[in-house]
Parts: C-alpha cells; sequence; structure tokens
C-alpha cells in the first residue's frame, strides 16, 4: 500500500485522473503534475477501477460520462470495496444540471462535484481542499485507532486484574476452608476424646465383671459361655473406640514394619457398620504378602477415604465396593515414577458414577471437589495422594462415567520383618497389702474393689479425690499403693498423685484414664507415677503389676 501521511503531502499524494477527453485528462494531468502530485491516468471506467486497485490513489478525479460505465458506477464500485472506500473521490461533468448530478455523485460517496470548465486554481484549491480533508479523516482515523487500542490494552489490564483479584479471592476461600476444615477436626477430635473417655469407663465395668464371672463360672456352663460371648463383643467395642482415637489424634506418624492385609480387614470390618447396606464389601486379600514400612493410622485413613469416595459415588443405588491386595514384582520402572522391585499393589474399586476424563488430572489437586456443596471439601484424594507419596509410593486412578472407578496404590516391600513381640505370662496369686482406689465413677470403683479383694488385698475406695486426698494426710503409712483415675472433677490424677508424693515420696501409684490428651505415660512417669493404663484394660494385667510393685 502507498506511504502515506508525511509532513511533505504533495511527494506523497498519489491522484488517479480518469477521463476520456484526451485533452481534458493531459491538461489536468499537466496542472497537478506541476503543483507536485504523483499522477496516474485511464482513459476509461474499467481501466479507472483496475488502476485504482493496483496503486490506491489517495483522490480520484472521476468523469461522470465515461464510454464505458459511467462516473456514478465507478465511483459505487470504489466506495462498496473495504480496500478502495478511503479513496476521496472528485466528481466533473460538462453538464449544467449540476444540482441532480450533485446530489448524486455526493450520495454514493464522493467528496466534490464540478462542472466544466474549472479555472486551474480553483481546480488546484478544490484538489487541496479535498486532500486537507482526507488528511483530517486520516488523522482522526489513526486517534480512533489509537483510542481503541488504549480502550483493548485498559480493558486488558482490567481483565487480568480481576482474574488476579478472583484467584486470590479463591485462595483465600480456599484458605477459609482449611482452616474451617481443621477446626472442624479439632473438634472433632475434642469430642471423640470426650466420648472414648465416657465409652471407656462403661467398657472397664464391663469387662471387669466379665472377667469377674469367668473366673467364677465352671469351664462347661453355658452361662460362661454367655459370658465369653458377651466379653469378645467388649474387645470389638474396645478396639473400635481406639480406632475412633486414632483418626483424631494429632501425634507425629510413626513409620515401622507391619503387615497391613489384617489391618485391611479390621478396617472394612469397622466400615461395614457405617456403609449403606447397598453396597456389597467384597474383598480380595493375599494373606502371605510381604510387610511394608508404614504408619497404621495413615494406612487406615488411606482406605477410609477411598472408601467414602466409592460410597457417595453409589449413592441412593445397589453396587459393590471392592478391595484387593497383592504383591507384584516388575522389571522395569513403573509408570516412569517408581523404580523395577517388588510393590504391594492395593486396589479400592466401585460400580459407581465414575470420573469425567476432563477430571481425572485434578481430582488429587487439594480443594478440587466434584460433590454438591456441602457434601466434601476436596481435601480426601489429596490427603490419600500426599500419605503415598510420603511412603514412597504411588496411585493412579481408572474410570469412565457410568462405569465405576479404580484406584491402584502401589506401596514399595519393606526389606526386614516383623518383630513379633512375645506374649507376657502371666501368674497371679492371693497377695496381701491396703490398696486405695479414687475414681469419680462409683461403677467403677465397685468392679476394681470386688476384683482387688476376691485376690486377698483390703480395700479402701473413695469417689471423692478430696476426701481421699484428707483420708491419706491423716495417715499415709496405712496405705501400701494407689489407684487413681487421671480425669477427676476437682483435683485431676496427676495433682492427685503429686499430693500423695509430696507426703510420701515412695508411694507406689498407679493412674488410668479413659482418654485425656493433655496426660500421657512420659508425662506420669516424670512426676513418680510408677505404671499408667489406658481403659479398659486386662483386670489380669493389673492384678499382676500390683503384685510385682507390691513385691518389690
Amino acid at each position: 500500500m502507498p506511504e502515506r501521511g508525511t509532513s511533505d503531502m504533495h511527494k506523497t499524494t498519489r491522484i488517479l485522473i480518469v477521463d476520456d477527453d484526451v485533452s481534458i485528462l493531459h491538461i489536468t494531468s499537466k496542472l497537478l503534475k506541476s503543483a507536485g502530485y504523483e499522477i496516474s491516468e485511464a482513459s476509461t471506467g474499467k481501466e479507472g477501477l483496475r488502476l485504482a486497485t493496483e496503486i490506491l490513489p489517495d483522490l480520484l478525479i472521476l468523469d461522470v460520462d465515461l464510454s464505458d460505465i459511467n462516473g456514478f458506477e465507478v465511483c459505487h464500485h470504489i466506495k462498496k470495496d473495504p480496500e478502495l472506500a478511503s479513496i476521496a473521490v472528485l466528481m466533473a461533468s460538462h453538464h449544467k444540471k449540476e444540482t441532480d448530478y450533485l446530489i448524486e455523485g455526493l450520495e454514493i460517496g464522493a467528496h466534490e462535484y464540478l462542472v466544466r470548465p474549472v479555472p486551474n486554481q480553483e481546480l488546484l484549491a478544490r484538489v487541496q481542499a479535498i486532500l486537507r480533508i482526507k488528511q483530517a479523516e486520516n488523522d482522526l482515523k489513526q486517534y480512533q485507532d489509537h483510542l481503541e487500542e488504549l480502550v483493548e490494552q485498559r480493558t486488558a489490564e482490567l481483565k487480568e486484574s480481576n482474574e488476579k483479584l478472583q484467584k486470590e479471592i479463591t485462595l483465600r476461600e480456599q484458605a477459609e476452608a482449611q482452616l474451617l476444615q481443621s477446626q472442624k477436626m479439632e473438634s472433632l477430635g475434642t469430642l471423640a476424646g470426650g466420648i472414648a473417655h465416657e465409652f471407656n469407663n462403661i467398657l472397664a465395668v464391663m469387662q471387669g465383671y466379665n472377667q469377674l464371672l469367668l473366673q467364677k463360672l465352671p469351664e462347661d456352663s453355658k452361662e460362661r459361655q454367655y459370658v465369653t460371648y458377651t466379653h469378645e463383643a467388649g474387645e470389638r467395642a474396645v478396639q473400635l473406640v481406639k480406632e475412633i482415637l486414632t483418626f483424631s489424634r494429632m501425634e507425629p506418624h510413626k513409620y515401622e514394619i507391619h503387615s497391613i492385609q489384617n489391618l485391611i480387614k479390621e478396617a472394612l470390618k469397622m466400615m461395614r457398620g457405617t456403609l449403606p447396606v447397598t453396597i456389597d464389601i467384597q474383598q480380595n486379600i493375599d494373606s502371605d504378602v510381604s510387610p511394608i514400612l508404614t504408619d497404621p493410622i495413615q494406612m487406615h485413613q488411606v482406605l477410609l477415604n477411598l472408601c467414602n469416595n466409592a460410597c457417595h459415588a453409589m449413592e441412593n443405588t445397589c453396587g459393590v465396593l471392592t478391595v484387593e491386595l497383592q504383591q507384584e514384582t516388575y522389571e522395569e520402572d513403573l509408570f516412569s515414577k517408581l523404580k523395577p522391585g517388588s510393590y504391594l499393589k492395593l486396589t479400592v474399586s466401585d460400580t459407581g458414577c465414575g470420573i469425567p476424563s476432563k477430571d481425572q488430572g485434578k481430582i488429587f489437586d487439594p480443594f478440587f471437589t466434584t460433590k454438591e456443596v456441602g457434601k466434601g471439601t476436596g481435601l480426601g484424594l489429596s490427603i490419600v495422594h500426599s500419605i503415598i507419596e510420603q511412603h514412597g509410593g504411588l496411585i493412579t486412578v481408572e474410570s469412565q462415567v457410568n462405569k465405576g472407578a479404580t484406584f491402584h496404590i502401589y506401596l514399595p516391600v519393606a526389606q526386614g520383618s516383623v518383630e513379633e513381640k512375645p506374649k507376657e505370662e502371666i501368674t497371679l496369686f492371693q497377695g496381701e497389702g491396703h490398696i486405695l482406689i479414687v475414681d469419680d465413677n462409683v461403677s467403677i470403683t465397685a468392679v476394681y474393689e470386688e476384683i482387688l479383694t476376691d485376690m486377698g488385698y483390703k480395700v479402701t475406695v473413695f469417689n471423692n479425690e478430696l476426701d481421699a486426698l484428707q483420708t491419706f494426710q491423716q495417715n499415709p503409712s496405712q496405705f501400701d499403693l494407689v489407684l487413681t483415675d487421671y480425669t477427676m472433677p476437682r483435683l485431676t490424677g496427676d495433682r492427685f498423685s503429686m499430693q500423695l508424693l509430696k507426703i510420701r515420696p515412695d508411694l507406689p501409684i498407679i493412674m488410668a484414664t479413659g482418654y485425656h490428651k493433655a496426660i500421657s505415660e512420659e508425662r506420669a512417669k516424670s512426676i513418680g507415677i510408677r505404671e499408667f493404663f489406658m481403659k479398659p484394660f486386662d483386670t489380669d494385667k493389673l492384678i499382676h503389676k500390683i503384685q510385682t510393685i507390691l513385691e518389690k
């Protein structure tokens, strides 16, 4: 396209003259050339259109009465062509009906209309005026284009700023959701601790009396069989409470060599009571697989999250949840991420709604969820992914919409074997000594009193720790051992024990608790307590510990 818009307009301005009158064409061309314009000539309308397309003149001086097509048609063709429409057009003719022609010419887009003859100076003035108007139009268009660029640029900047703001809002919402989730988990842990304390107190009474009955009933009696069933049910309840505490506890993870096949079976047994009856749980657990270096608490969490997700995918429908465990050896890199070697392959699959392919790359991202609002935080699978990575393993997913989902977890086999702790042999005998029992739960003190009295001990019971302290202060040497609870309303077990030890530093104290995060075995022993038990505990072990302490 010809160069335009420089400071010297004459050197860059191209004019095309279209006229079938050779003399007029020659005279006009000579006049404008002498004025410094670059001139092209055409004697027909078609030739004029061809040249206009080739050279893109700034101005077209166009005769109306051409031999092939008239000037009005030429002007019409130019103005409807987007590439030629910017050409300024000056129409001229010898017709006296200048008003009608003027109107027609201006209506189709001409800038000016002249009736010949026109003095040379007037023609030059008209040409210059049109070119100045055209230059002004060009300048205006450039300014408009510049404004549009500025608007687009500013719009892009605003869009970018808005996207950053939206991202910040999203991150803030995610942080708030994470904080809320953390607070929920903390509240859940506190609630679980309180529930566990109460449940363990109840279970301590149940299991204590069960053991008393088992000692007293004949081996072949039906009554003993009934009590055995009750005792076994109580043991399952004890394990269930431990599982609740497992998921509420905030403790450092301890990685040790464990066999996970039984752990998986127990977790599925526990989950059976929480899943809808419409979901069938099938398992294929190889009992001969090698152990792995793991934290059982984390493995429980992995299985819990995957099974809960599978349950949600089969919500309101009948479905099958399948859990499999096998050991496999790979000669080559596994998915280009794990080295060759032996791995446990844990597979959890369901027959639910499946995961769309567009979402499968994002399901392990924190806060990503396809669940409805209020039905999930998007943290479950990200936690699973993090745990598996901490174990040096890998998790993958296969899924099709309406055809379920399958998660494969690969965990490296450990170098070593599970250390089996030798079973402790307990021999009980009739003892002697005076034992002070302090617990605000009347049922618990009653069962302890019954058990220890049967074993030959003298027992003094208090359900009020302040009364017990007062009695001890009056005659501290009368007691050979104190069995106290930790959670008591007026004086906690550790503070109560410290008061006793101030009076008599050599006093043997055994402290028990249903659950409390403020006390631990290390803390208890650091203040002089001999033994620390979590309720409910095996009464034979308690008696054995008392006998061992008093023998010394």
